[in-house]
């Protein structure tokens, strides 16, 4: 019998739920600027804060969440820095922009919990 190591991250969220309008307000964001969530740490918190109108800790939240339900992936193109939305955003965005049919949610839930 084979034991398999999964790896968990618990608290990046800095336990905020998904609230309503944040994954739109944050794909956006990210599809006007692939740097948003990767410029400098020095000023970032104060820029993210006013960009997204929420509270610095929120802002880790909402990259969290973006990542971990498969909306954003790290872009890994030559010399490319920063985020890019996936092929599931892309798709999600075109049919639900605005995040209003459950079967929206039961797909990013379930990446979520994969």
């Amino acid at each position: 019998m084979s034991k398999e190591t999964i790896n968990i991250s618990l608290g990046r969220h800095e336990s905020f739920y998904i609230r309503e309008n944040w994954l739109r307000k944050g794909i956006v964001k990210v599809k006007e600027s692939k740097q948003i969530f990767t410029e400098s740490k020095k000023n970032k918190n104060i820029d993210l804060v006013e960009e997204f109108g929420i509270g610095s800790n929120m802002v880790t939240a909402l990259k969290y969440w973006l990542k971990t339900s498969g909306l954003i992936k790290e872009n890994k193109a030559y010399n490319e820095f920063g985020y890019i939305t996936t092929e599931l955003c892309d798709k999600i965005f075109e049919f639900d922009p605005y995040f209003e049919y459950d079967g929206t949610y039961a797909v990013l839930h379930y990446n979520i919990c994969e």
